[in-house]
């Protein structure tokens, strides 16, 4: 699973409600779009419901000629599309705000927009030209020191090394990151650089490592509500369960994930998600 993430906060509410009563308040039509780019932020790990404040947002700058937040509300169309599994639509979404950004001048934009493209690519499985992107971006982020960017590059770095089969650099991406986390101390990157590693040592056929390490990230990020990720980190914690012999435990585990992913119709894990049950089932027939 590779990231592109927006840093949120656990609250013991949802902030959305404050925000949504304010929107239906506000009559400017800018600070209408502020708000719902921050609704779509808050969104982010129910990505249908940030595609759709992402996409009310793109057409209310449309309307009004706000170039900039356009440009804004195409990257987050961009990272729920991708999310929900559609990548031709995330890449384009992409390319669309890199171009307004450069009709802009606003240089400072692109190093983002690598990332992003990037990390589109790698789900879409290209990886060979995923790897430039996403290394020229956190390269840039290196001379910036911009550390939070740093850390998110070589979470998704290191998830498109494990998916191409490169599972010693895909640790090192990760372990590095962690690293960098403890000056960040960012609970979201924490989660996710964790639950990533935890899949690497899965790879490695080192379940009983992968399943404390993916304990570890879903007790970080479900409550942070990301739906999202925890239904992958869920799935692969199932997997290693069955790895171990824990056919049944995982088997469980394994369909709690696919349930939540269909509750947030992510339609990626839905599939890869059904289509390991399938071969589960084939290979050992159906469990109590």
């Amino acid at each position: 699973m590779v990231f592109y993430f927006f840093k949120t906060d656990a609250q013991n509410f949802d902030p959305r409600d404050s925000l949504q009563q304010v929107l239906r308040l506000e009559n400017n039509d800018s600070v209408k779009v502020l708000l719902l780019l921050e609704l779509a932020k808050l969104s982010d790990g129910r990505p249908f419901d940030g595609f759709l404040y992402a996409r009310d947002a793109l057409q209310l700058a449309e309307k009004n000629g706000y170039h900039v937040l356009k440009a804004r509300a195409l990257e987050n169309i961009s990272l729920f599309h991708r999310k929900l599994g559609n990548y031709s639509d995330a890449v384009e979404a992409s390319f669309k705000a890199l171009q307004v950004y450069d009709e802009l001048g606003l240089w400072e934009r692109k190093a983002d927009l690598q990332l992003q493209i990037g990390t589109h690519l790698s789900n879409d499985k290209n990886f060979q030209k995923a790897i430039p992107y996403i290394t020229m971006a956190l390269n840039s982020f290196r001379e910036r020191a911009d550390t939070f960017r740093m850390a998110l590059a070589l979470i998704n770095l290191g998830e498109t090394y494990r998916l191409n089969g490169n599972t010693d650099s895909a640790e090192y991406c990760f372990t590095e990151c962690l690293q960098w986390n403890t000056f960040l101390d960012n609970r979201q990157i924490e989660g996710y650089a964790t639950g990533n590693l935890g899949m690497v040592f899965l790879d490695k056929e080192k379940p009983d490592s992968a399943i404390v390490l993916l304990k570890r990230a879903l007790d970080i990020l479900e409550g942070m509500g990301d739906a999202y990720s925890v239904s992958v980190y869920l799935s692969e914690m199932g997997k290693a369960y069955i790895l171990k012999g824990k056919k049944n435990e995982g088997e469980n585990i394994f369909k709690s994930a696919l349930e939540l992913a269909k509750n947030e119709r992510l339609k990626e894990q839905i599939r890869d998600m059904s289509k390991y049950l399938s071969e589960f089932y084939e290979k050992n027939g159906v469990l109590d």
